[in-house]
């Protein structure tokens, strides 16, 4: 029976093979005749080709002969002369194309002076044009000759045509019929084969069936056992390379706590691999604690005992210190029990990873979070168009009388003066342009009140210099602005006081000036007085040293307050012209001393007047002073309150410093942060630069306030000296005779008006310490006051010369 099925089989596959080998054979030489019919039909195309190219070349040179007919322009004539050379090489293809085929060599024959009468009647006609012009190659156009041949040259075209149309069609034909027996001789050999194979395949196939079926069951059971001993090994490759791989570390143990894997992870994190020891031991020998960092973790509470009791443990924190972490890191810590296929407990595993980092960065997070809520000024971060607040602090919002809340998710220009937020685009984009900007403007609360404020924008980009959002540090500076304005009015109040006080000194020079001139009248008197009496003379002359003396000491303090301060030059010419005055005035005295006599009433109560107005300047002087050494104490309190602040922006700057630090530390999650910790930084520097500015001028003004004070007491010590000796140079008058007390007077006047010019120069020092050569025209006037006076000391001795010679 076997042998019988495969004699079927074989015979089977024989029938087939023969029906295909004779399939084969006719498909072969079907398609040999397929591959030379179609060899025929392109020789027919290009037959076809050859002759259409002849039209057209015939087209050509008859529209460039007769475009140079018409126009005589010599490139009509290029077409002509490319359709000659094509007609030849069209015409020589033609004759190799149809070789094989007499009627179409006929047609070529007949053809051949065709074409050559027509190109000589072009030639003609364009020789024509060439020599006799356009009338004589018109009428040989005229004559119709040129058509007729075309005509005939087109015929015998058309028939060469004709045929091979005729020969395209017949041998398509024989193509098409060919195709179809081909076809359905495959088709028919096809499904015969197709019958054999299967019937051959079928029996074929039934004495398989048997074989394969014992064979299939032992396969089956050696390919599961194969694939799923594959499959385990794949497993456990897979497991320990993720296990060896993995950032994680791993830790499996029996019921015992005996470790059955430890990864490498594990290792590194823990210090130390698996140990013989038992759970009760893994505390110490591993180092573990609860989160204080200081207790030691229970070891019953540990996690991987947990979970070897049953118990699913999720993200338990533990801190772990070992000799190669002395500083301790963090881990997170999730667990479960290992379970049989009974559901029995095994054993347990825990996976754990180190989150020491996340844990730095959520501690500096949280002192970032304290900085950013606590800070003194106000911190914004808005959109990346500048327009929106996404995140403010308290102190922004407090500032602005709004909470958090309503500030979050509105307009930054909400937050403007009205007539400021035009300009909160602007300057957005210098601080895109620059990077960073600052600015002063003007906020206005809740309530409607407006305020001036410090402003410092920072744009934060990314890798691509896009802006990821915008940071500014917000300063209330209404403070700031109230002590420049205080200091600002000291020294208005300042100069204003200077500015009476010098109305004062010109208001009591005007007076002097008047008396001056009263006394004029009274010096002719002098004159004859001083001829009347020597004792006169000798007492004006004691007088006159004893003026001498105390305005040589009123042009050394002079001296001395120029060295300290300066003076205006308005003030020192009126010095001068003081010191001028006194000069005439002992000028006058000199000529006029005989005339004394009369007058020395009237010079005694002049020279009373006088000390009183000195005693009205000292007290000016004093009040003056009283009023510089309480701004000094102004200005010491101001120092006090910049002194304050410096310490503030001291601190802020440290503050920043060590968030830098720890923004730093905490990597890509502190990077916002560290933004904000610089602006801080910033902005402690910048009130540090400011607080110096203003302590700078406020020392300045403290300086200038105590040399005003020193050179007040210097001038009033002065003044004192020049009353002691007005008093002195009174009371020696006094003891003159009547007929001399005149001259005394004078004498005493001329005195109180050199004590005038230092008082004026002692104020205008005050007021104007500035100006330097001022200061030296001061000192020059006060010289100026020591010479009249030496000049009047010496006049004295001369009057007391010719006193002596009159008495002789």
């Amino acid at each position: 029976m076997k042998w019988f099925v495969r004699i079927k089989t074989w015979v089977a596959f024989g029938l087939a093979l023969a029906i295909l080998a004779g399939i084969g054979g006719i498909a072969y030489r079907n398609t040999t005749q397929l591959v030379e019919t179609a060899k025929r039909v392109a020789h027919t195309y290009a037959v076809l080709e050859n002759l259409e190219s002849l039209l057209s070349d015939l087209s050509d040179g008859e529209a460039g002969g007769r475009g140079y007919v018409l126009t005589g322009e010599e490139y009509y004539l290029e077409p002509y002369q490319k359709a000659v050379e094509s007609i030849g090489r069209s015409i020589k293809a033609l004759k190799e194309l149809t070789a094989d085929n007499p009627g179409q060599q006929r047609r070529l024959e007949a053809l051949d002076p065709l074409i050559a009468e027509k190109l000589t009647g072009l030639k003609e006609t364009i020789d024509l044009r060439k020599s006799k012009g356009f009338e004589a190659a018109l009428q040989t156009v005229l004559t119709d000759k040129g058509r007729k041949v075309t005509e005939a040259i087109r015929g015998v075209i058309g028939e060469m045509q004709h045929e091979e149309r005729e020969l395209l069609k017949r041998r398509d034909e024989e193509t098409r019929r060919k195709a179809r027996n081909t076809i359905f001789i495959l088709f028919i050999g096809t499904l015969l084969s197709f019958v054999l194979l299967f019937l051959a395949f079928y029996l074929l196939n039934q004495e398989i069936i048997e074989r394969k079926r014992a064979e299939a069951e032992l396969a089956e059971r050696a390919g599961e056992l194969a694939r799923s001993e594959e499959a385990l090994q794949n497993q456990t490759r897979i497991l320990q390379s993720i296990l060896t791989s993995m950032g994680d570390g791993v830790i499996v143990v029996n019921e015992q706590g005996r470790f059955l894997l430890f990864n490498p992870a594990a290792e590194q994190i823990l210090g130390i691999g698996q140990t013989d020891t038992t759970p009760a031991e893994w505390t110490q020998q591993y180092g573990l604690y609860l989160p204080d960092r200081v207790t030691p973790y229970p070891p019953e509470d540990l996690p991987l005992t947990r979970a070897m009791q049953g118990e699913a443990v999720n993200a338990v924190e533990v801190f772990v210190r070992h000799s190669k972490a002395p500083e301790g890191i963090w881990v997170s810590v999730t667990g479960r029990p290992l379970r049989d296929n009974e559901g029995a407990s095994r054993g347990g595993v825990v996976v754990f990873s180190d989150i020491t980092e996340r844990k730095r960065t959520e501690e500096t997070l949280r002192k970032w979070a304290h900085v950013f809520e606590h800070a003194g000024w106000g911190v914004v971060i808005g959109s990346a168009d500048g327009k929106t607040l996404e995140m403010v602090n308290p102190a922004f919002a407090k500032m602005h009388g709004y909470t958090v809340e309503e500030l979050i998710g509105g307009s930054i220009s909400d937050v403007f003066a009205p007539d400021c937020r035009a300009e909160v685009l602007d300057q957005i984009r210098i601080a895109h342009e620059k990077g960073r900007h600052a600015f002063e403007s003007r906020h206005i609360r809740k309530d409607g009140t407006i305020f001036p404020v410090l402003i410092d924008i920072t744009a934060v980009k990314d890798e691509e210099q896009r802006v990821l959002y915008r940071v500014s540090n917000v300063q209330d500076i209404t403070e700031r602005k109230r002590v420049e304005e205080a200091l600002r009015k000291a020294h208005d109040e300042l100069e204003m006081r200077v500015h009476e006080r010098t109305a004062a000194l010109a208001k009591a020079n005007e007076a002097l000036q008047a008396e001056i001139t009263e006394r004029k009248r009274a010096e002719e008197n002098l004159l004859r007085l001083m001829r009347e009496t020597r004792e006169a003379v000798d007492i004006l002359a004691t007088s006159a040293s004893e003026i001498l003396t105390a305005t040589t000491q009123a042009a050394s303090g002079a001296a001395e307050i120029a060295a300290t301060i300066h003076q205006t030059t308005t003030t020192v010419e009126q010095v001068k012209q003081t010191a001028q005055l006194s000069t005439q005035k002992a000028r006058h005295v000199s000529e006029r001393a005989q005339e004394a006599v009369k007058v020395s009433q009237s010079g005694k109560q002049s020279v009373e007047e006088a000390m009183a107005r000195m005693r009205r300047i000292r007290e000016q002087m004093e009040s003056i002073a009283e009023s510089i050494i309480k701004l000094s104490e102004q200005g010491q309190a101001i120092g006090e309150i910049i002194a304050t602040v410096n310490d503030l922006a001291e601190q802020s700057n440290l503050l920043a410093v060590n968030a830098a630090i720890e923004a730093a530390k905490a990597g890509e999650q502190g990077k916002g942060f560290a933004v904000v910790a610089q602006e801080v930084k910033s902005l402690a520097e910048q009130s540090k630069q400011a607080t110096a500015q203003v302590r700078t001028i406020l020392s300045d003004i403290q300086r200038a306030t105590h040399a005003a004070v020193m050179a007040m007491e210097q001038g009033s010590k002065a003044v004192g000296v020049g009353m002691k000796k007005s008093t002195e140079a009174g009371e020696s008058i006094r003891m003159l005779v009547e007929s001399i007390e005149a001259s005394a007077q004078a004498a005493v006047q001329i005195a109180a008006s050199s004590q005038q010019q230092l008082v004026g120069m002692d104020q205008v020092a005050l007021a104007m310490e500035n100006v330097t050569r001022a200061s030296a025209q001061n000192a020059a006037s006060a010289k100026q006051v020591e010479t009249a006076a030496r000049n009047l000391h010496e006049l004295g001795q001369k009057l007391k010369q010719l006193a002596e010679q009159y008495e002789g």
